[in-house]
């Protein structure tokens, strides 16, 4: 065959056998695959690993017969499968926790499996071209259990290391996990970002080593305001103001006290494609709400004297795709929240006295595709004055609304909420019946299927209007409601859901400023505890905010400011409440509603009502940490059974007029602005 040795003469010796062919351990048990490393401080580092040869019970470094012998010693004896450096664990080949017949398998397959020694590799980078450093021999190997295996290297100029394994014929085995060599002297690995939007801020980053203390010299090459930022200490970072548009050599330099390293990146800085068109139906034209779905489409709703309720579809580039009315010219039809579902439609909820029984208003709930074709109507109502001021799109598809409905008999409102499916049908109707009346202003909705109502409660005595925010779960069993008052009027306007589940909420007080009143921004834990607010103010005159998002790691706010005319005000604020940036634009246009898409981008909804307007940047307001007063306010729970009316409701298109922004177009029109003026 051919492993018989020749004897003289050439001839083969059938008796005379030579051994196996040799094979490396491979295959991701046969692994190392806990190689660390340690700085000992003297310029030298100790790398540590465990022998891994599967088969090879007596760790002589060949799988043989030889290895019968160990089983046999140990057969039906276990271990703590955690304990994966102990001998049984080694002698146990089929990784089953004991020692049995089933280990001969592992030992046949990977019979003559040899580990001669070990080289230890060393490469710049994780994934590069490893070379040889040094080699430790099989027999090197220490301990009771699994052989243990150390080498000491001096400080090379490889920064990863790894061990192969190879076996009595030069043939290399499984790569070993890489491990990072500790460096005394400064290595930067990366800096992030390297790109974003003209005059936005950005907080820079850097993967750096090296002993502490360390100091980061940051030089942005005219990309950022301030161009040049140090620190030391701590994780590396650097929060800057972005520049105009361009390419900018960029720098991070770090030092400490065995050298420098520098890192030079290119900063590429854009500009954010930014537009304003108009779209008007004559008369006053009201926004009442933005929203941006997962494909970057934007759906806007208002209310149109001409017609009534407007629905109105642009892509990102601001071109109007489709209008929609419905419901008629009453003042009271009109759209006051909208939603955009999982699958892309739209639930849209307002009041109507169109629909319902009697000749007072009722709920008003509809869904549109999102080709804003309408999918179907619902009223709600019963003999009293109703009124829904906020929906959510459910996670199984269906919809959540929030309202109040006036008990005029008894001088009271209560709160409802409903639960409907995509279909359409209602599934809950719940009451809350506090000692007052009630405006609801938004609804949001947590993670966890917590739905949250923001608005409004006016006392029995009629003295005062308190702020309002309570939590149903997702069930719409009352959870709880706080109330945020005083002496002067109070209401809460918006709300969103933080990440840290947390609600933040919007609106104003008049607490504070016996002249004026003035913008509120307050944070609620999950349990309703008050957790942090804000009171902000403007020598321009009353200040309040009426809309609010969360872009990226800021919150947008808009709200209305007294000026010679009524000014739209938008604010950036940051999570410690402090501010970053103001816009105003005065010449009267009206609320501002804001939404943003997944990149960031911000579109911004309002209505111009004077035929020339101006935005002006570094408005003048200032921002005070207060303590409110949170209390909470009594009410009574239970089921209702409202009327529930399927409409066969008709929607249509108007006769819109659609212009790009023109400082002389006719008042009244709405406008949709993207990142207009330099909203980032």
């Amino acid at each position: 065959g051919d492993n018989a040795k020749t004897v003289d003469g050439g001839a083969q010796d059938p008796t005379l056998q030579g051994k196996f062919t040799s094979t490396p351990p491979t295959g991701e048990m046969n692994r190392v695959n806990d190689l660390t490393i340690l700085d000992n401080g003297d310029g030298t580092f100790t790398l540590s690993w465990h022998y891994r040869n599967l088969g090879d019970y007596d760790q002589n470094g060949k799988v043989g017969i030889s290895d019968i012998t160990p089983l046999a010693m140990h057969y039906g004896e276990s271990y703590e499968p955690t304990d994966a450096n102990c001998l049984l664990a080694v002698i146990d080949g089929s990784g089953n926790g004991r020692i049995g017949i089933e280990d001969i398998t592992p030992l046949a397959i990977h019979f003559a499996v040899d580990v001669h020694h070990y080289a230890i590799e060393g490469a710049a980078e994780e994934a590069g071209a490893y070379e040889l450093v040094s080699e430790i021999s099989q027999d090197a190997g220490i301990g009771e259990g699994r052989l243990a295996y150390s080498a000491i290297i001096e400080s090379p100029s490889a920064l990863w290391h790894r061990v192969v394994p190879y076996d009595s014929e030069g043939a290399p085995g499984e790569p070993s996990n890489a491990v990072l060599r500790p460096s005394n002297e400064p290595v930067i690995y990366e800096v992030s970002p390297t790109e974003g939007y003209q005059h936005e801020e950005r907080t820079f980053s850097a993967t750096v080593t090296g002993a502490e203390p360390l100091t980061y010299a940051w030089d942005f090459g005219g990309g950022a305001e301030p161009n040049q930022s140090s620190g030391v200490g701590g994780q590396p970072s650097a929060r800057v103001t972005l520049a105009d548009a361009g390419v900018y050599a960029a720098s991070l330099t770090v030092t400490n006290a065995y050298g420098e390293a520098s890192f030079p990146f290119t900063l590429t800085v854009s500009e954010r494609e930014m537009w304003a068109h108009t779209w008007g139906a004559g008369g006053m034209d009201y926004p009442m709400g933005i929203a941006v779905d997962a494909e970057g489409m934007i759906y806007v709703i208002g209310y149109c004297p001409a017609f009534g309720a407007v629905l109105l579809k642009y892509d990102s580039g601001g071109n109007l795709l489709r209008a929609r009315t419905w419901g008629g010219k009453s003042d009271r039809v009109g759209a006051a929240d909208l939603s955009i579902s999982a699958d892309g439609s739209l639930y849209i909820v307002g009041s109507t006295e169109n629909y319902g029984p009697g000749e007072v208003s009722s709920a008003l709930i509809t869904k549109f595709d999102s080709d804003c074709n309408l999918l179907w109507a619902r009223a709600w109502g019963g003999p009293w004055r109703t009124i829904a001021g906020g929906i959510v799109a459910s996670p199984d598809g269906g919809c959540y609304v929030a309202g109040r409905r006036s008990e005029v008999a008894y001088g009271l409102d209560n709160l409802f909420v409903l639960k409907l499916d995509s279909e359409g049908n209602l599934l809950k109707q719940k009451a809350w019946r506090p000692n007052g009346i009630v405006s609801v202003s938004a609804a949001g909705m947590a993670t966890d299927g917590s739905f949250y109502i923001a608005g409004g409660l006016l006392n029995a005595s009629m003295s005062n209007l308190d702020a309002l925010l309570v939590k149903y779960d997702a069930n719409l069993n009352f959870q709880w409601a706080r109330q945020w008052g005083g002496e002067g009027d109070d209401r809460f306007r918006d709300l969103e859901i933080l990440n840290d589940c947390r609600i933040l909420v919007a609106g104003y007080t008049e607490n504070y400023s016996p002249e004026q009143g003035n913008a509120l921004l307050a944070t609620f834990s999950p349990n309703g505890e008050p957790d942090e607010a804000w009171l902000y103010s403007t020598p321009l005159g009353d200040l309040a905010w009426r809309s609010l998002d969360v872009i990226g790691d800021r919150w947008c706010v808009g709200g209305r400011a007294l000026t010679e005319y009524w000014g739209c005000l938008v604010v950036d604020i940051l999570p410690d409440f402090t501010i970053r940036r103001t816009r105003l634009a005065t010449g009267g246009i009206w609320v501002p509603y804001m939404a943003s898409s997944q990149e960031e981008d911000v579109y911004m909804f309002t209505s111009i009502w004077q035929s020339s307007w101006a935005w002006s940047d570094g408005a003048e307001v200032s921002g005070t940490q207060i303590e409110g007063s949170v209390s909470e306010p009594q009410g009574e729970t239970g089921d209702w059974d409202g009327t529930f009316v399927e409409l066969d409701l008709k929607a249509t298109t108007p006769e819109g007029r659609i212009d790009d922004y023109d400082p002389t177009s006719d008042s009244g029109d709405l406008a949709l602005m993207k990142n207009f003026p330099d909203q980032g």
